[in-house]
Order: structure tokens, then sequence, then C-alpha cells
């Protein structure tokens, strides 16, 4: 093990409140550095009082929010704010590291004298900077802020330095394999494929999932699209799928909002997961899916090609084609037939294992960040 650490984690949202990907990096690695012997705070933002808490070893100091009414009319959210709202604690504390998830906590931890790693929520693009007139901007003086810069992929890290100009590392986010133990028999059956995203949110390509059914239900007429989240979240498209309306419906099942403790079961009962997605940082179901020993199909866009690395464990097709995802679903239905695809798929997705791989890896890191001038 490396020397003990005390590094401070230090973004708006905690896992307990909003659970997406960030926030759940940043428990997994909360959780991997506290079994590692490192001392943790999480710095966390909250709308009640400021509190000091112990979570399985995890010191959570939650900081109250700073926002105006005028900065809030003009698109300002909490996450540009945070670097303020964190301030008061890092003043306070002394860390060996801070490892920030957003620009102004970069560079409040900067400010305050300390060795500051930034990662980059998300997968950069233009279009996605020209949302908002300051986006960039900000961005732009986390990057500055950061001591050292990392991204989930090699995907990302490339598109900080085409936007930004600074140099970026590689520190992915990864799986408990043991929360994820794989079936290792075949996927036989009518097919079952499992959309591995938010259907609400348009960038996860709900719309391509459901018309790439028609495709797949020609070869396989049983077939079911299984969709997390309401009906409601995909209602809008339904007449546009025309005179296929009625027959891709009946395919769809839809889960309802499922808590992480039912998803290991999942990803082992389907035969295909898939994420049609664009502007993903890395997509980590896609490594839930693999590790549970069910292979995945994804779009050419983002990190995602990177862990569908080869045709042994899904397939990578264009992103918003429905006829390419059809054919990629139709292709990596017959590869989870195979008796030996399980075991591929999850050994495959061993690389982004937490004790293995991925947590080493940011150790290694921090470790490096506390030698040499600041």
């Amino acid at each position: 093990m490396t020397r003990r650490l005390r590094i401070a984690l230090v973004h708006p949202y905690h896992w307990h409140d909003v659970r997406r990907g960030g926030e759940r990096y940043f428990a997994d690695l909360a959780w991997h550095l506290t079994t590692q012997g490192h001392e943790v705070d999480v710095v966390t933002g909250t709308w009640g009082p400021p509190s000091v808490t112990d979570e399985d070893g995890v010191t959570v100091r939650r900081v109250r929010h700073v926002m105006r009414r005028r900065l809030e009319a003009r698109g300002v959210s909490v996450v540009d704010t945070f670097g303020v709202a964190a301030l008061r604690v890092l003043r306070k504390e002394r860390y060996d590291v801070v490892h920030a998830m957003t620009p102004t906590t970069a560079v409040a931890s900067r400010l305050t004298g300390h060795r500051t790693l930034l990662t980059a929520l998300g997968h950069p693009t233009p279009e996605q900077f020209g949302l908002r007139p300051f986006d960039r901007r900000l961005a732009a003086a986390g990057f500055r802020a950061a001591h050292v810069r990392a991204a989930f992929s090699a995907a990302s890290a490339r598109q900080v330095r085409e936007l930004f100009g600074r140099d970026c590392i590689v520190l992915p986010l990864g799986v408990r394999a043991a929360d994820f133990p794989p079936e290792l028999s075949a996927r036989v059956g009518p097919p079952r494929l499992l959309f591995a995203g938010f259907p609400g949110d348009p960038r996860k390509g709900v719309e391509t999932a459901l018309f790439a059914m028609p495709r797949v239900l020609d070869a396989y007429p049983y077939a079911k699209l299984l969709l997390p989240g309401e009906r409601a979240h995909h209602e809008h498209l339904h007449d546009r799928l025309g005179a296929e309306r009625d027959r891709v419906l009946a395919a769809v099942e839809d889960l309802g909002v499922l808590p992480m403790s039912q998803m290991p079961a999942l990803y082992r009962s389907v035969t295909v997961s898939l994420l049609p997605s664009v502007w993903e940082a890395l997509g980590i179901s896609l490594v839930e899916s693999l590790a549970s020993g069910t292979p995945a199909v994804c779009s050419d866009d983002g990190g995602m090609p990177s862990i569908v690395s080869t045709p042994q464990v899904g397939a990578v097709v264009a992103p918003g084609d429905p006829a390419a995802l059809a054919t990629g679903l139709l292709h990596a239905i017959e590869l989870a037939r195979d008796p030996a695809t399980p075991a591929a798929c999850a050994e495959h997705a061993r690389r982004w294992d937490w004790t293995q791989q991925v947590g080493p890896e940011h150790e290694r890191v921090y470790a490096s960040m506390t030698t040499g001038p600041q």
C-alpha cells in the first residue's frame, strides 16, 4: 500500500441524495480509499444546516449551498457556485490531495494551497460548452487551477486537451466486481434486451432503441426491450413508430425505478444490454453488464468503445442509427448464445475492478502529487 494520505473528495451532490455516475464514482472511490487505510473526507452540499457525519469510516462534511436568485435567473447552478460553499472547509482543513469534480471547487482548492486534482465530469464537447456562455470560461479556470487533470476515458482526455490545451490523464470509473457476480451459462430463449440508461434523457438514445426493435422482432418475434423507468419517459416517441407502433410497444417492458440492489440480478437475467448513447465519458453500465457475463452494445461515441473494445464481448455501432443498432443487437444475441461468451465478458470487465485496477491507479496518482513543489 502507498503511504496513508488525507484526501478530500469535493462534489456538490452526495450519492445518497443524487444517484448518477459522478456521485457513484465518488462513493465507490471513498469506499476503496477507506478500505486501503486512507483518511477520506467527502465535502458535499446541502440545503439544510451544515453537518459532519461518519458514514462507514468516511467523514462526510455537508456545507450549505450558495445560490442567489439573480444568479439562478441567469442559469447559474449550485454546481457552478460550490467552490464558494466548500471554501470554508478547505480553508480550515488540511489535506494531502483535494480531488475536485467541478471547476470552481478546483479553483477553491488551489486558492487554499492544496494539491488539486480535477476530474472532468462527462465527455467534454463544443456542443455542451455552447449551452451557456460562461461554461467554457469556468471549465478553463478549473483546468488551469488544477495541478493534475483527469478524465474517465482516453476519448474524454483528448477532448480536454483539444478544448482547453491542458494535459489530461485517464482515471476511469470502476465497479465493485464482487457486487456483480457473473452468470456463466449461455443466454438462451427469447432475447431480453436491457436498455442500460435512463430513458428520460434523450442523449441516452431510447429513440434509437425503439426504432431498432422492428428489425430485431423480425428475427426474434418474442424479443423484449426492457426499459428502466416509466412509459411516460418515451410516450412522446410512440406515434412516430407508425405502423410498427403496436408491435414495438407490445415488446417493451417498463421496469419502473429500480434500486441499485436489483441491478446485478437484472444484468444476469438478460441476454444483452444496450447503451446507444452519445457524450458518454465511459458508460459504467456497460462494465456492469460485462462483469455479470452479459454482452453489450454501445454507440461509437465518447469512451464507450474503450469498454466494448472487442467483438467477443459485444458490438459498437454508429450513433443515432436504428438499423446499425439492430445489426449490433442481432450479433450480440447470437454471441450470448455461445457458452464461452459469459466468461469472456466477465474477464474483460476485470480491468475496471475497483480493488484490482481502478483504485490502485488512483492511489498512485495521489501519491505522485504529494511529492515535489506545489
